[in-house]
């Protein structure tokens, strides 16, 4: 009997070959080695500074490093070097630059190509001085944005995600941005969709075996259950990898709060507060804020971004206010969190501070005319954060006493961690610190962890478009198994998608052309 693993492990071979996959497309999208020109580029950026590094890749990265370092052997591969740089249209020895090189013969080499690097003075006479100098050797051009990225990506040096991995690092303004890029970088989010892809393989192998043997006997007979089995399982794992509540892609672009309340009610004061700078300008006149004002904060690691509006109110001054309050209100719909400022001398100069207070305010910023029908009251609540301010102008222990009754005794998790303050003296903010952190840490993830968070929407769709493509195999009712194995195959090339395992010129051309030059 010709058993399952040896089959499956026939048909992979013969017909599933991932790499051969990866690289007949990439063949097809570029045909790059042989035909593409050696390319440069400055990859430390355009800014004036001590110190500049000039990349070089392709057939040709030999050439220009022995003309320019005026050297009769290569150097010794991957050892930082000390050398006057020379003018190599002259056989006169003007010295451009005195640097330090490296040479990088592939495959050893980031783009897998030889390549070498100048590490020279950062002056923009030295640098065009040299980058002119490469532009007069045969076969030499500067390249494009992403190009030496691009490149290692067709060379098989790194797949898509992380080639994004690497595009993230670079933009990475904060500390947990940086660690989930790198992370990714070094293939976390790749390993883990490879092998979900190779899982289907091995189950698209298997229904390949039964179509081809199984009448015959010379296959396992329950190879068809053992592979339903398999997606199954599979599919528990991709719908658990999708439910991350967005937590990887809100680390990557940031946590977006929407300070909302009346006018007057401070929520300027704690925009400049939390920002530590005079962002927005502060005023006891109602109505000063007639636009959405965002700032991005480095909090604790996580990035922020905190938008100040307009104060909503029954009767707006003039049309501006009117257009002020109808953005406020879409930037607060929108937010990852919703900071509601509530200013207790105008909402309970005379009652005492309890839940309906706060569900009135609530409802007059989330059930007026510039709310959808389609909004649901009850998921604007959860994103809401509860602040009362101005608690310098009442009773503070009063109001601290009634905030802590409101949230021990209610069984809402909107008002279980009230926050009273005082813009003005800062009473009550490290409190508020605490409380607006632990928020802003529970909606991104966690880069320091085991688990492997989705960080883009592309990965997502195509995630999801191959979840449904085993739930249609899954529950197809069909007694055609080959029409049926053609959902496993969509699967495939889904995954294949974000990897890059399966995809078209346009989609690299899109995805490279964010990157900047040099790199």
């Amino acid at each position: 009997m010709l058993t399952m693993a040896t089959y499956s492990m026939s048909i992979l071979k013969k017909k599933f070959q991932p790499q051969k996959i990866l690289s007949g497309m990439r063949a097809m999208v570029t045909s790059f080695a042989a035909t593409e020109s050696t390319i440069y580029a400055l990859a430390t950026g355009g800014v004036r500074c001590a110190l500049a590094v000039i990349r070089v890749s392709g057939a040709s990265s030999s050439t220009v490093l022995q003309q320019i370092g005026r050297f009769k052997d290569l150097p010794e591969p991957r050892k930082a070097i000390y050398r006057k740089l020379y003018d190599p249209t002259t056989k006169e020895k003007v010295v451009l630059d005195h640097g330090i090189l490296l040479w990088f013969p592939g495959p050893r080499s980031y783009t897998g190509e030889d390549s070498c690097e100048f590490h020279v003075h950062g002056g923009p006479a030295v640098i065009s001085s040299i980058m002119k100098s490469i532009a007069t050797i045969s076969g030499c051009r500067m390249a494009e944005p992403g190009e030496f990225t691009k490149r290692a990506f067709l060379n098989g040096k790194m797949d898509l995600t992380e080639v994004d991995g690497v595009a993230d690092l670079i933009s990475a303004e904060t500390e947990m941005q940086r660690i989930q890029a790198l992370n990714q970088m070094n293939g976390s989010l790749g390993k883990l969709y490879e092998s979900w892809r190779d899982r289907i393989a091995k189950c698209l192998a298997n229904a390949e075996a039964y179509i081809d043997f199984g009448e015959d006997e010379n296959i396992e007979h329950d190879i068809l259950k053992t592979t339903e089995i398999e997606l199954r399982d599979l599919l528990i794992d991709m719908r658990f990898h999708l439910s991350d509540k967005r937590k990887g892609e809100r680390l990557r672009n940031g946590v977006h709060i929407a300070i909302c309340g009346q006018p007057n009610s401070g929520k300027s004061t704690l925009l400049n507060f939390l920002c530590k700078r005079d962002a927005a300008i502060v005023s006891q006149v109602p109505g000063t804020t007639r636009d959405v004002i965002e700032t991005t904060v480095n909090f604790n690691g996580y990035p922020v971004v905190i938008a100040d509006t307009a104060g909503i109110r029954s009767t707006p001054g003039d049309l501006i206010e009117l257009e002020g309050m109808r953005r406020a209100v879409m930037q607060a719909l929108k937010a990852d969190l919703i900071i509601l400022l509530i200013d207790p001398t105008t909402v309970c100069p005379t009652r005492k501070l309890n839940e309906n207070l706060i569900s009135d305010e609530i409802k007059k910023i989330f059930s007026g005319e510039f709310v959808p029908d389609v909004v649901d009251l009850l998921e604007i609540q959860n994103k809401v954060l509860v602040v009362i301010n101005k608690v310098d102008l009442v009773e503070p222990e009063i109001l601290q006493f009634q905030c802590k009754d409101i949230s021990s005794s209610s069984e809402y998790p909107i008002y279980s961690e009230i926050s009273a303050i005082s813009c003005k003296t800062e009473s009550g903010m490290d409190d508020f610190m605490k409380t607006l952190s632990h928020r802003v840490t529970t909606l991104c993830a966690d880069p320091k962890s085991e688990a492997v968070y989705l960080t883009q929407e592309r990965y997502r769709s195509h995630l999801e478009n191959c979840s449904r493509h085993l739930k249609f195999y899954l529950e197809s009712t069909t007694s055609d198994l080959a029409l049926k194995t053609q959902n496993l195959k969509n699967a495939m090339n889904s995954i294949g998608f974000i990897t890059g395992h399966f995809g078209t010129e346009d989609i690299l051309d899109i995805l490279f052309s964010n990157f900047c030059i040099g790199k």
